[in-house]
């Protein structure tokens, strides 16, 4: 083999190792991940809890179950729920650029999305708090939500799960996202036969730890843009309602 030879072989390999570094850090750059590095320092997201709680909740064999995931852009967890086996719906407003042989994406407003089966489950993973307040969809409107939900609950099997995080604890709000105090929550489905079925709370401190809290605990918490940091919220509510027969 000559040095030239040798020379361009190397170098091809090089130029192989540079695209999939270059590929890698383009799929990465696609979702939320927990950990974020901003201004020098590491900070940890709700994400952390929010993707293992989703996990403890369903069936772990998905064969012949269906998920809708309402807001999935930017998250990999259609992704992972497709690898189980599941049958995935992946609904959002933005593009997702990423196929699964068991995994079909609709780009359109949930509303206007119609299906002849329904849902084992349906996960809305950091996605409520930014419903009706104009940043996504242009629509600022506090009557939108209660129309989302509504929408939810009759895409849900009989006895089918609802599973949803959100920001948790005192109120606030802007066109961004807003934080649900208990009496939101409450609310959320009181016109349909879902019933909370779990609740759990985690509060994060430092800007990196995250810890299980009461109630009470969580409810005195501020997730103000000033307040949160740079990446993510202070305290998140974790969510199972379940469909009454």
């Amino acid at each position: 083999m000559t040095r030239l030879r040798i020379f361009n072989l190397i170098k091809r390999e090089i130029n192989r190792i540079i695209n999939t570094i270059t590929s890698s850090n383009n799929y990465l750059q696609n979702f939320n991940y927990a950990l974020s590095f901003k201004s020098g320092d590491w900070f940890v997201s709700e994400r952390i809890i929010e993707i293992a709680y989703v996990h403890h909740h369903i069936d772990p064999y998905g064969k012949n179950k269906r998920l809708l995931e309402f807001g999935c852009a930017r998250s990999d967890l259609a992704l992972q729920i497709a690898s189980l086996g599941y049958e995935v719906i992946g609904i959002d407003l933005r593009e997702y650029p990423f196929i699964h042989p068991n995994f079909k994406f609709f780009k359109k407003n949930i509303l206007d999305y119609e299906d002849e089966k329904f849902f084992d489950y349906i996960t809305a993973i950091s996605t409520l708090e930014h419903i009706g307040l104009s940043y996504y969809d242009n629509i600022e409107d506090e009557t939108y939500l209660s129309k989302i939900t509504t929408k939810l609950y009759r895409l849900l099997k009989p006895n089918g799960k609802l599973i949803a995080t959100v920001p948790f604890g005192q109120e606030y709000k802007n066109n961004f996202y807003r934080s649900f105090t208990y009496e939101d929550i409450l609310s959320l489905f009181n016109n349909t036969p879902l019933k909370i079925i779990d609740e759990h709370f985690y509060s994060r401190q430092s800007f990196k730890f995250w810890k299980p809290c009461s109630l009470e605990e969580a409810k005195i918490i501020s997730n103000s843009s000033k307040d949160s940091g740079p990446v993510g919220v202070n305290c998140i509510g974790c969510f199972v309602w379940e469909k009454i027969r």
